[in-house]
């Protein structure tokens, strides 16, 4: 029981240490997005490689926790499984202050090392599996005593299937289904889905620069992200059938880290000529500067915000740059909700 209760204790450390590198990955692609590719990306991979660092090593403690039985004489493979774990961790600890000292180097032309915190790691997971170690031998357990070099071997290329049949044996029992459940009728090619009969759903008209910088700030980003979903979500339902698709969070994400930023601007680009491309479908005017089209008209913004740095005018031209697309995403949802949502409610 001790050994379970350590391990668990362990398990939750680790857990509660994975949310600020939740933070950082966050921060990793705003970073990228806001026109510091190589500083994010840097940062992103070295927030990635320590939260998988981690939850490795509490989905290994749990699972020690979990599955380990002097019945059946489990305690070496388990034990073995933190230890590869402990091992990555250790190796995350020193290799992710190298990746986020380059990117620091890329964005302010200095590097940084922080050697107290890989081994502060290494010192943590010595200790943990210290204390399994020993409270093994008080319960009266030598784990690998007495094993040949060939034997430990043997062990750790069987360990992928143990603990494949440990996670087996915690897998919960899946529920059967029934073939035909409910009122599906049945087809040819089996039961038919039931189509949905609320109609088309009513777009947001209140997007607004204050409350997604606001929100997202308190959010850690998350907000922003949600609201770039959501754009790409309503865009494509508003404007179905023009033979254009908006790209998902998850695309828009990818691929701004692969072109260093570039998708970006061509994602922001495609979607407000789109928004200004259907203006004419619902009778609307779109809001833009000059005589620029919407899409080259936030490039321009952003790229200069980018670029000039003089008393704030760079974020004022940013920050405009979102204004417009809030503003013209706002207009053409009132006319799609008054034209299409309303009609179809009346």
């Amino acid at each position: 029981m001790a050994l379970k209760i350590a391990a668990l204790v362990a398990a939750a450390l680790y857990v509660i240490y994975i949310l600020p590198n939740i933070v950082d990955i966050f921060n990793g692609i705003f970073s990228i997005l806001g026109g510091h590719p190589l500083f994010g990306v840097f940062y992103l991979i070295a927030a990635l490689l320590l939260t998988a660092a981690r939850a490795a090593m509490a989905a290994a403690l749990v699972l020690f926790a979990l599955c380990r039985d002097d019945g059946r004489n489990n305690t070496e493979p388990l034990l073995l499984t933190v230890i590869s774990a402990g091992i990555l961790r250790v190796l995350a600890a020193f290799v992710a202050p190298l990746l986020g000292g380059l990117g620091t180097w890329f964005r302010f032309r200095y590097f940084t090392y922080d050697i107290a915190g890989a081994g502060k790691s290494l010192l943590y997971v010595l200790i943990i599996l210290g204390i399994l170690a020993g409270l093994a031998v008080l319960a009266g357990l030598r784990p690998f005593a007495g094993k040949t070099k060939d034997e430990f071997l043997d062990e750790v290329k069987d360990l992928p299937n143990i603990l494949n049949e440990e996670i087996e044996r915690i897998k919960p029992e899946q529920k059967q289904t029934p073939e035909n459940p409910g009122n599906m009728p049945e087809t040819a090619g089996g039961p038919a889905p039931v189509k949905s009969t609320s109609g088309p759903r009513r777009i947001s008209e209140n997007r607004g620069l204050l409350k997604f910088y606001l929100i997202g700030i308190v959010t850690c980003g998350i907000y922003m992200l949600y609201t770039l979903h959501m754009l790409a979500k309503d865009i494509n339902e508003m404007c179905e059938g023009d033979g254009e698709t908006t790209a998902g969070l998850l695309k828009l994400i990818i691929f701004t880290v692969i072109t260093c930023t570039v998708y970006n601007y061509i994602w922001h680009y495609k979607l407000m000529n789109r928004i200004q491309n259907n203006a004419q479908r619902y009778g609307i005017e779109v809001k833009t500067v000059g005589s620029m089209d919407l899409g080259a008209c936030w490039v321009v913004l952003s790229v200069l915000g980018l670029l000039i740095s003089w008393c704030g005018v760079g974020l004022i031209l940013s920050l405009y740059a979102d204004y417009l697309m809030f503003r013209n995403m706002n207009i053409l949802s009132k006319a799609y909700n008054e034209q299409v949502v309303d009609k179809y409610q009346a």
